[in-house]
């Protein structure tokens, strides 16, 4: 059966090289030489596909579970800079000294970090977890498989979107911060740094992170959407401030939303809205 899979769609294909449902050529590698190749078993039921995700602490695949006859999507963590692997491989190879130590805090708080999102169940805004397992010299994270378009591909193709058809994709991601967010304030956790997206606080102590971290990307997020530009890295802005805001671009936008977003993205974590209710608040009109 495994054979007669696309490993691309998971339709089955028969015996022909070429899917006649998506076009994928069997035997194609992958696009990268470090990824699993498709065809690669996990768990023993676990089918790799083609990757779809990539980050700076993982590599997301599409999956087939042989077991259930699902789709799914699982994570595989892959630090970068603290892993290798050869061409072909299924096993991941650590580096040593300081960095060897590094991967293992660091597949600690991967594992947990499935634990948690595990905990929200089956959460219309949040990722359904499944399953989660070490194999490979590494850990895997099983997550429901949402077949969408990625945000970012959504924007190059359609440019800057209304302020209307804007609030209609953040308030999901609102809602789902409100479930998952610690509003006492710090948190501690790995850099994870996103160019254009990251407060100024990220680039410094994680310890120093909150709600308010996350309150500067969600405000990122909409004024790309709004004005089809990142805004300038937080950290020259800590220098000088030459952030211009949806409306003195010219875009069409309520003051009130325009006001709101450039809160949100306050160079000090002090100016920036002070819960995740008083920014939703704030974006709607109500504060």
């Amino acid at each position: 059966m495994a054979n007669e899979l696309c490993m691309n769609c998971f339709s089955v294909k028969g015996p022909y090289e070429v899917c006649r449902y998506c076009g994928y050529v069997e035997g194609t590698p992958p696009e990268q030489p470090h990824y699993l190749r498709p065809g690669t078993v996990l768990k023993g039921h676990f089918i790799v596909g083609t990757a779809i995700g990539v980050g700076g602490f993982g590599i997301t695949y599409k999956c087939y579970d042989a077991t259930l006859g699902v789709i799914v999507a699982i994570k595989e963590f892959f630090p970068v800079g603290l892993v290798n692997r050869s061409p072909g491989e299924m096993k991941v190879g650590l580096l040593s000294g300081e960095k060897e130590k590094q991967y293992k805090n660091q597949i600690k708080r991967f594992l947990m970090e499935a634990q948690s999102i595990a905990q929200f169940g089956k959460a219309n805004d949040i990722v359904n977890v499944f399953d989660y397992f070490e194999e490979n010299n590494t850990a895997y994270i099983v997550m429901e498989y949402i077949d969408g378009v990625l945000l970012k591909d959504y924007l190059e193709k359609q440019g800057a979107l209304s302020p209307d058809i804007a609030m209609t994709i953040i308030e999901p991601v609102v809602e789902a911060l409100k479930k998952i967010n610690d509003e006492s304030g710090a948190k501690e956790g790995e850099k994870v740094i996103k160019v254009g997206y990251s407060a100024p606080e990220q680039y410094r102590d994680s310890a120093g992170q909150g709600y308010f971290t996350d309150i500067y990307s969600i405000g990122a997020i909409l004024y790309q959407m709004i004005t089809g530009q990142k805004p300038i890295e937080s950290t020259e802005r800590e220098y000088k401030d030459e952030l211009k805001s949806p409306l003195e671009l010219g875009f069409d936008i309520e003051p009130n939303l325009d006001r709101a977003i450039m809160e949100a993205l306050a160079v000090q974590p002090a100016l920036r809205f002070q819960g995740i209710q008083q920014f939703d608040d704030a974006i709607n009109g109500k504060r």
